[in-house]
């Protein structure tokens, strides 16, 4: 089961804020939640897409990039 990103911020903000226990679990209750099924949603590993590690590995490939580029340029 995935959960919005909103319920698992607002789940967040209310930790940090100390609410107690039963107010997040108030909270899951509007959403159609309970804290089982909260806790085992966000404790599922993702699935990484392809396109999203190829983004990975395109934001490091370029600096390496940059700099190779730069140094043909200049002649070094």
């Amino acid at each position: 089961m995935e959960i919005d990103q909103r319920i698992v911020s607002n789940v967040q903000k209310m930790v940090d804020q100390g609410a107690p226990t039963s107010d997040i679990d108030g909270y899951l209750q509007t959403e159609g939640l309970n804290s089982n099924q909260f806790k085992h949603a966000i404790s599922e590993p993702k699935d990484i897409s392809l396109t999203e590690t190829a983004k990975g590995f395109g934001k490091e490939l370029v600096p390496g990039l940059v700099r190779s580029g730069a140094n043909i340029i200049s002649g070094v």
